[in-house]
């Protein structure tokens, strides 16, 4: 599924290529960022000489990193060892329908909401510059970047895809040890009734047989205690592996994923004050390819991609860290010393490991980075306001 958004192959003569071209492009538009920039808005100050110019090469080092980062990582075949032991994983414990159809739903709807706030606006631009005879090198030259920020936006949305998968891997993980808490409790609150013979001779479960379902029938009590603690270390087991696959992804994106929030952010921040600039400066010319509806897509564009990265990341963490909370509630109950041994060792690795989504070994991505970025945005808005004014 992933291949459909990036070549095949990226080691083979055409994945290289395309590579070397993306990064080139990459390069050009970096060095002519300014002469080109400020052919379309006024240079004037030194302000203006540093900031103008910002927008493409923020893109230009975000997908310049997003292609070597991703040729080196296939080169190395990291990517596709993390592939293969997911799918290894995935054959073992398979979702079901209905998680693979909520996969499917996930892609899509991130997958349009990302075509419908980059798509629209930039085709538009394109078309302005088209209208108004702008010159083919201008206009060669925002085709290029905004195929330089669409590589980008695929990049973001395969972490995206991979991310949302182990969410649902440790959401099933949940699942079954909520389903073990539930009939705990139910075991706990009737003993007398689940221990008597005319419960068992109806075919339901005795205690201790949480996980036991209508074809346990017969099978002897100490047995059933036996198989709940083999479920609840296999249940441990599995969740090592996906907090492992957790760190192994975050080391195939840590540099890219950082590159890409920090300038998700300066993008975000920057158009904030250009708008303000141009509403406070009444005297200026307008931007004749720049108007409130461009904008306000790029903010858009820029604020949702940063949201759902990070939230997305949050939320997998966040399912992981609900293990520990299950787990600690099954275990204050009555359970037979197999099974108590068993949640004591599955409690330890849950403390003494430790599931984050980090960008260049400082930054968590949780809902906190979105708060902390919007209080330092205003901060800094502040100050360049003070600048300009």
């Amino acid at each position: 599924m992933f291949e459909l958004f990036w070549p095949a192959k990226c080691c083979d003569d055409l994945g290289v290529l395309f590579s070397v071209w993306l990064v080139a492009s990459c390069v050009y538009s970096f060095a002519r960022a300014s002469k080109i920039k400020c052919i379309l808005e006024k240079c004037d100050d030194l302000m203006s000489i540093l900031t103008v110019p910002m927008f493409p090469r923020t893109v230009a080092c975000m997908c310049a990193v997003a292609v070597i980062a991703y040729t080196c990582q296939r080169a190395s075949n990291r990517f596709a060892e993390y592939e293969e032991r997911i799918e290894r994983y995935a054959v073992c414990f398979p979702m079901g329908v209905r998680k693979a159809n909520a996969r499917r739903v996930y892609t899509a709807l991130v997958a349009a909401v990302y075509a419908t706030v980059t798509v629209p606006a930039n085709a538009y631009r394109i078309y302005l510059f088209c209208k108004l005879h702008e010159g083919w090198e201008l206009i060669a030259f925002y085709v290029l970047l905004y195929g330089q920020n669409f590589v980008t936006c695929l990049s973001e949305l395969r972490f995206l895809l991979y991310c949302f998968e182990l969410f649902q891997h440790f959401q099933l993980i949940n699942e079954e040890i909520s389903a073990i808490k539930s009939k705990t409790i139910v075991a706990n609150k009737y003993p007398l009734v689940l221990r008597s013979d005319e419960y068992r001779r109806a075919g339901n479960n005795v205690i201790g047989s949480a996980t036991a379902t209508k074809d346990d029938r017969g099978v002897p009590h100490r047995l059933k205690q036996y198989l709940l603690s083999k479920n609840i270390e296999t249940l441990k087991v599995r969740h090592q592996f996906v907090s492992d696959a957790v760190r192994d992804l975050n080391e195939l994106y840590d540099v890219q994923l950082g590159v890409t929030l920090f300038g998700l952010f300066l993008m975000t921040l920057f158009d904030i004050f250009d708008a303000i600039s141009a509403a406070a400066n009444d005297s200026a010319p307008p931007n004749r390819t720049k108007n409130s509806f461009l904008v306000h897509s790029w903010l858009t564009q820029y604020s949702f991609r940063f949201c759902v990265i990070v939230l997305t990341a949050h939320f997998t963490v966040k399912q992981a860290s609900n293990s520990k909370t299950l787990i600690t509630d099954v275990n204050h109950r009555f359970m037979d010393t197999h099974t108590k041994e068993e949640l004591r060792l599955f409690l330890n690795e849950l403390n003494t490991r430790s599931v984050q989504f980090t960008t260049f070994d400082f930054f968590n991505l949780n809902a906190r980075l979105i708060t902390s970025a919007i209080v330092a945005g205003t901060t800094y808005l502040v100050i360049l306001l003070q600048f300009r004014i």
